[in-house]
């Protein structure tokens, strides 16, 4: 079923795990000392971590990694073009 999703978010108590395509989830894990057993399912990996007791230090952590600075501009690049008046259409029936 992951393969099938773009993009995943791991909640703990309202803190954001991880956010990001699914292909990123295991390795942005092992980095942080956290490897998924090599019969488990991810999908029951990441519910071993939301529930564990390293939820909120995993939260913590990424609120200060790379991916979530990149999520943060996209968010703000997003906000900006939205701000911007709209581009006038061309009149069809005029000449």
């Amino acid at each position: 079923m992951m393969p099938m999703m773009d993009q995943i978010l791991l909640l703990a108590e309202g803190r954001c795990l991880f956010h990001g395509a699914p292909s990123l989830a295991i390795p942005y894990f092992e980095q942080l000392s956290h490897s998924c057993p090599p019969s488990w399912n991810p999908a029951d990996f990441f519910l071993e971590l939301i529930s564990s007791k390293h939820s909120s230090d995993l939260a913590s952590r990424f609120a200060q990694s790379d991916l979530h600075s990149s999520i943060i501009r996209s968010i703000q690049a997003y906000s900006r073009y939205r701000s911007l008046p709209p581009s006038p259409k061309p009149d069809p029936f005029q000449s």
